[in-house]
Formats: structure tokens, sequence, C-alpha cells
């Protein structure tokens, strides 16, 4: 085996080994008004998935990540990542 063949080999092993780990993370988001009480008053927000603030999302270098977000609310809606 040639010293370009075992180099292409260590490789192609290094990279299998450290993609195996990689994961798909799918989320959902339902953005949509509800009523939140803050302060003794209860306001209209926007919210995700109910929460305000919206979820934390924990990737890994590497993973795939994959949302699918539903707007309910009256407006359109920006996402800051």
């Amino acid at each position: 085996m040639g010293i370009f063949n075992k180099f292409s080999f260590i490789f192609l092993v290094l990279f299998l080994a450290l993609s195996a780990n990689a994961e798909v993370q799918r989320h959902r988001f339902v953005i949509q008004a509800t009523k939140v009480k803050r302060l003794c008053k209860t306001h209209n927000t926007i919210t995700v998935n109910g929460m305000f603030p919206g979820p934390t999302l924990e990737i890994k270098n590497g993973d795939t990540l994959e949302v699918q977000v539903v707007n309910k609310a009256r407006y359109n809606v920006t996402i800051h990542w």
C-alpha cells in the first residue's frame, strides 16, 4: 500500500469516526399570541410553544438542526438565532 493510500484510509476512518456522533435534531416551533402575566398585568405576547422567552436549543458541533416553524400569530414573525 503506498503512502497516499495509507493516508487516504486513515483520513476516511477518522472522518467516519467523527461523523458517527453527529445527530439530526428536529424541533417544531408554534408561534402564537399567548396571555402572559408579568408584573401583575396580563398581556398578549408572542410565544414559541407557549414559552416566553422561547426554548433553548443545545446543539453539538457537527449536528444537523431542522426547525419547522408554524406561525399562528396575527402578523409575520422573524426568528433570530
